[in-house]
């Protein structure tokens, strides 16, 4: 079991440290307590989720962990003094952050099963083992430890509370959280790091740090300096940061945010190809389409995704040679292709419904026409080149694929400032996704296009929002092309709301990771 799963584990007992809160003495250590806490826990997380700078963390462990292990003891000592035992799922709380905080893998287990302890006095223990399965078994699927790390603490909770939180663990947070902003030592920094854990948000990676790379001899004077010193290094990092370099766009599908929404921009084809071959290739198309449109109709309840992605190839073959938009065509011709390979080579014994001989031929028919007609454009052939030979790593792929499909899915029904062509278009490239998975080369790529090209052209109109409403010709304009803001604040309200997917499919790209992480950042400020 990795340092990251462990340090899940802690995270998710956290708030049964507030247990600890007694009458007298132990009461009174409650924001001592809490801060050792929070120091181990967030130490080991950050060596999780940022491995390659553990060396940093090496010596800082090592302070939490003792300190960690002072406040248990001071716990229940002060639980003494009352003539009273301390109770055993704080302490285990407790001790499993300062577990943590020295975890390597081979003490990751013991860690686990020390906050296993805790959640089982807060009734909490299937949720609790649900949530570590989860971890391993993405562990053992590839996914990156930091990844795991980064993710939401209580995954595919049937919780109702906040982030999928069990009851009796929300509510002694909800507790802890208000006795500790209540002691007025600016707490509020720890509670928003915690809530970021449990939403599985992720900030600006030297804002993340800001919290643990601390001297010793500042967390000995106590919370109010500490919280201090972390809320003046967030300041200080906020007033500094400034705007990232914008992120390339992917070759494929171009994508803008037009007075109608996020949209499909037709980009028609540049360089030379045969002009004659290409128009009677695409006659040919627009001949063999409709047939084929009209039996898979026929056939859509039992091939509903195929049925999708011919209506949705045929729309776009449909339009005038001159305006096709050829980078669309190539996406969603993944999926026909895609499909034409999948029922040629179908097996006997399969469980899908193979399609008669006469539909298949028609299929295979507007598959190789749409091959040749694709490669014989240059843009055609440098999509399905990248497409072939700009494979992302299995490891990648692992991680972007679930992040992908939910953001693909949400801007498929996203009305309030996706257009409905695009919606469409959206959809079909989602659906061939689900059915045909990423190892599907150019049916991967075409959604990996789609996806990033989206966000960052989301991203440009938050800039560009932001920087307009500084003056006021800018926000005339502004009002002009979106009136009452409408449209952005609902894409403002999608990035937030998708946040943790929103940065796990950029996770892999520093360049994009870094513009969209300040975007969220700064979005969030302003909120």
């Amino acid at each position: 079991m990795t340092a990251a799963v462990a340090v899940r584990a802690a995270l998710r007992v956290l708030p049964i440290v507030f247990q600890a809160q007694g009458i007298g003495y132990a009461g009174d250590q409650l924001p001592h307590i809490a801060l050792s806490v929070f120091r181990a826990i967030s130490i080991a997380w950050d060596r999780a989720r940022y491995s390659l700078r553990s060396k940093e963390f090496a010596a800082a462990a090592a302070q939490a962990s003792l300190a960690a292990s002072v406040a248990s003891e001071v716990a229940s000592e002060g639980f003494a003094y009352r003539g009273r035992t301390a109770p055993r799922p704080a302490l285990a709380a407790s001790k499993a952050a300062l577990s943590a905080a020295y975890a390597l893998d081979t003490s990751a287990n013991s860690t686990v099963d020390v906050a296993a302890d805790a959640a089982f006095a807060a009734d909490a223990v299937a949720a609790f083992w649900s949530a570590i399965s989860i971890d391993t078994t993405r562990v053992d699927e590839g996914v990156m430890p930091s990844v795991v790390a980064s993710s939401p603490l209580w995954p595919n909770s049937p919780s109702r509370f906040p982030y999928g939180v069990p009851e009796l663990l929300w509510s002694l947070w909800q507790d802890m959280k208000a006795t500790l902003h209540a002691a007025n030592q600016g707490w509020d920094v720890w509670t928003i790091w915690y809530e970021d854990r449990l939403e599985g948000r992720i900030r600006d990676e030297e804002r993340e740090l800001a919290y643990v790379l601390i001297e010793d001899d500042l967390w000995k004077q106590g919370p109010a300096i500490v919280n201090a010193e972390i809320k003046r290094r967030i300041d200080e990092l906020e007033r500094a940061a400034p705007v990232p370099p914008e992120p390339s766009s992917e070759l494929g599908p171009v994508l803008q945010v037009t007075e109608r929404g996020l949209e499909i921009i037709s980009q028609p084809s540049e360089g030379d190809f045969d002009e004659e071959l290409q128009i009677a290739l695409h006659d040919r198309l627009r001949r063999v389409l409709p047939a084929l449109t009209d039996a898979t109709h026929k056939v859509a309840n039992a091939h509903p995704v195929l049925d999708h992605v011919v209506s949705e190839y045929s729309d776009l073959a449909s339009q005038p040679f001159d305006q096709l938009d050829l980078a669309s065509l190539w996406a969603v011709g993944t999926g026909l292709l895609a499909f034409r390979a999948a029922f040629t080579n179908q097996a006997s014994g399969m469980m899908t419904e193979p399609l008669e001989p006469g539909h298949l031929a028609l299929l295979q028919q507007a598959a190789e026409i749409h091959g040749a007609f694709i490669l014989g454009f240059p843009q055609g052939r440098e999509l399905t080149d990248r497409a072939d030979h700009a494979r992302l790593s299995p490891e990648i792929i692992a991680q972007i694929e679930p992040p992908a499909r939910l953001i693909l899915e949400k801007l498929a029904r996203a009305s309030d400032f996706v257009e409905a062509r695009t919606r469409k278009f959206i959809a079909v490239v989602d659906e061939t996704l689900f059915i045909h998975g990423w190892e599907t080369a150019r049916t991967g790529h075409a959604a990996y296009a789609v996806t990033r090209n989206s966000l960052i052209a989301l991203g440009k109109v938050l800039i560009r929002a932001n920087s307009a409403l500084v003056t006021v010709a800018g926000g005339i304009l502004l009002s002009y092309a979106d009136p009452g803001l409408q449209m952005t604040q609902h894409i403002i309200q999608f990035m937030l709301e998708n946040t943790q997917s929103i940065t796990s499919f950029a996770e892999p790209f520093p360049e994009f990771r870094s513009w969209i992480c300040f975007l969220i950042d700064h979005m969030d400020r302003e909120k």
